[in-house]
Order: C-alpha cells, then structure tokens, then sequence
C-alpha cells in the first residue's frame, strides 16, 4: 500500500472516529447517569391504604455547623432549629388518599391535605434558609426567612380559625375554609387583600422574637433599597473606593436575625395537631 493510500485510509478511519466519538461518550455517560442517579421518590404500593413518609428519603436539610461556628454563632441554637425541621420534614407525605379509613370524608380529606399543603410549603421555605446560609449567601437566606415567617404567620392564623369553628362546632364552616383556601382555583384579589391583612393579623400573633426579627430583614432585604451597596460592599475612608463581595453580610448579627426569624417554625407543630382535630371531627361526622 502506497504512502497517500495509507494516508487515505488513516482520514477515514478518523472521520469515522470523529463521528462515533460523541455518541459512544453519550451512551457511556448516560448508562451511568442511570446508575448513579436516584430513581425519583418512593411512591405508595398498589392497593396501600396508607400514605408512605418521604422524609428518610432525602438528606435533611438545616443550618450546617461550620457555616454557624464560621460566624462566631452559638451552634445550640442552631441545632434546635435543625431538630424541628428535621421533625417537619419527616413528617411530610408522598400522597394522601380517601383509601385510608380515616379519610373516607371528603371533608376530612380536604383538611389533611391543606394540611400537607402548608407543611411542604413551609419546609421548603426553613430548607430555602438554611441552604442559603450553608452556601454564604446572607441575603438569600434573609428572603428566605423572610418568606417562611410570612407563610407560618398566615398558617397559624388559619389554624385559629379553625380551631375556633372545631370548639364551636361549626363543621360546615370548617368545610367552607378547606374549599376556598385548599381547593378553590381562581385568584381572587379581594382575597388577596384580605390574605395580607391576615398576613400582618398573623404577625402580630407571633412570638416578640420573630417579630423583631422580621421588622429588621425586612428592612434590610427592603427591595426599594435594592441599589444600596451595604450589603455587598464596604465604602473606605477616603469615601472613594466600595469594595464588593457575596459575603459581605455573612456575620453574627445577621444569622442571629435569620435564626430568631427561623424559630417559627417551633411553632407548627400545634399548628398541625389542630388540622388533624378538625379532620378528625369531620370524618366522625361523616361516618355517623
């Protein structure tokens, strides 16, 4: 075989490589993506009456050690927080259905599932938080906070109305929350006016703590101040340079703020036992 044949056939071969080349790289790469990645979450066996718990299938999430010793914080506290949504996050369910004996009511189960509804949403608002933190960003965690105290303020008040129909009893109006709040599908904005009033009702009701500590991440998360450099930067002396960086609010003062806004959460879990009363109520009504 002449020189320019060898030299023919060492361009088609490569050619050929060149072509196959990305193709068997995405076959390599993808049977092992199959292998690696998880499957998706748990779902319930055919025929279960029961909802299964997806909380040991993931990693709980909450503030991580070194990013609370980092600032010089208290790492008891922060564990506290971690407990109770360690605690809210198992408690979390892959599906509820009317299957189950105890929630043959449609009624009933209305009220468990705005009960899981909220539980989820507030889950992930702490998770949001608290991995902000984790990753060095102060004001995504401070939005966060903000977030999960807003959501939880509503919640509890929510809570106390049905509390209050569950003692009266007034199971029709507990039927009445369960429709407009957890199944009704247009945006009303006269509710929405009224949602942000129960917004500041829920507030007030709150420990002085979170309180506190929402007035100030409010104010330093405020949007109108949005092109104001202290939270990202330090102005020097001679008032001529600003120096920028991502973690220039990552201290003590703020987490300590993120944290007292972040114990609100200890407060769901009554919050919670007062959904499942009313479910309670309910089906018993139901089955009579």
């Amino acid at each position: 075989m002449s020189g320019y044949e060898k030299l023919g056939v060492f361009a088609a071969a490569l050619v050929v490589f060149v072509w196959l080349a990305p193709k068997l790289m995405s076959l390599v790469l993808g049977s092992a993506a199959s292998i690696a990645a998880p499957r998706g979450r748990p779902t319930n066996p055919p025929g279960s009456d029961l909802p299964a718990e997806i909380g040991t299938t993931q990693t709980p999430s909450g503030f991580a050690r070194y990013a609370v010793e980092a600032v010089g914080a208290d790492w008891s506290d922060a564990a506290d927080i971690n407990t109770t949504l360690g605690y809210l996050q198992q408690s979390r369910l892959l599906a509820i259905t009317r299957d189950d004996n105890a929630l043959r009511s449609l009624a009933a189960w209305k009220m468990a599932v705005c009960r899981q509804s909220a539980l989820y949403r507030l889950v992930a608002l702490s998770e949001a938080a608290t991995i902000a933190w984790n990753s060095r960003n102060p004001v995504g965690a401070m939005t966060a906070t903000i977030a999960t105290i807003e959501n939880a303020a509503v919640f509890c008040s929510y809570a106390q109305r049905i509390a209050q129909h569950a003692a009266a009893p007034d199971l029709a109006g507990l039927e009445v929350l369960a429709d407009a709040h957890g199944f009704s599908q247009a945006f009303d904005r006269t509710a929405a006016t009224q949602d942000s009033a129960q917004v500041l009702q829920g507030l007030r009701t709150l420990p002085p703590r979170v309180q506190t500590a929402y007035e100030r991440l409010s104010d330093l998360a405020d949007p109108r101040f949005v092109v104001r450099h202290q939270l990202f930067g330090t102005l020097d002396k001679t008032g001529s340079s600003v120096c920028f960086s991502p973690e220039e609010s990552f201290d003590k003062a703020v987490f300590e703020l993120v944290l007292a806004g972040m114990s609100v959460i200890q407060i769901i879990e009554p919050a919670l036992e007062v959904f499942d009363l009313a479910a309670a109520k309910l089906a018993e009504r139901d089955a009579a």
